[in-house]
């Protein structure tokens, strides 16, 4: 707790007494605006949060060729670009949509995988190659080192994240990661695959396009 300047008076004349009270007030007046204009300090001591409880914080990313991503991450309380919780860092973890379906159609998911202490990016489309899938990444990057789009986010996330999908966002996940080595990024490979009722009509997998190691990877 800040407290103001302390003061030893030992003259007993008022005069002299009213001077110095006055000068004490006007040194808090003028601690008080830089106080309250400094940021709350973030908390790296935290105590490991274990439950499946964290509230969800959300914000919308941009990216570039019109990409949308939805972020989705543990915090101190539930709502838009609130402050990020102090207890991580926390896995990433993207995903892709199915075919017909958007990032703000898988609240209920990521709010599960959040509550677990997962940071989860839902893209707006099906990606094409892994190329987009590495912009989504190196965005949700960005928010870790702290470029103002998320409070207290400043190193937040692990290195290592995962990739998974729906339907034929499920089987673009495991053709991302198989393709990975190839996007030309410097972006560590996922540690993991995952997919939920995976579905694909020839589109997204072919022969060759899946490795043996992405296909090590699901989960």
């Amino acid at each position: 707790m800040q407290t103001g300047p302390r003061f030893n008076i030992s003259m007993p004349d008022k005069r002299t007494m009213r001077a110095w009270l006055t000068v004490a007030v006007l040194g808090l007046l003028m601690l008080g605006p830089v106080a309250h204009a400094l940021p709350p300090a973030k908390d790296y001591e935290a105590v490991p949060h274990t439950g499946t409880d964290y509230p969800v914080g959300t914000v919308e990313l941009s990216l570039q060729a019109g990409l949308e991503v939805q972020l989705h991450y543990p915090a101190l309380e539930e709502g838009v670009k609130t402050q990020m919780a102090g207890n991580g860092p926390f896995p990433v973890v993207v995903f892709i949509p199915t075919d017909g379906e958007g990032s703000g159609d898988y609240e209920l998911f990521s709010t599960a995988l959040v509550a677990r202490g997962y940071v989860v990016g839902v893209m707006d489309r099906i990606p094409q190659s892994p190329l987009p899938v590495a912009w989504v990444l190196e965005r949700i990057y960005d928010v870790n080192e702290g470029d103002g789009s998320v409070p207290g986010a400043l190193d937040s996330m692990t290195d290592d994240w995962a990739i998974g999908g729906h339907g034929q966002g499920a089987a673009a996940a495991l053709k991302v990661a198989g393709q990975w080595t190839g996007t030309g990024q410097n972006l560590m490979a996922p540690s993991s695959v995952f997919g939920l009722g995976l579905h694909d009509d020839g589109v997204h997998l072919e022969d060759g396009e899946v490795s043996e190691d992405a296909l090590g990877l699901v989960s």
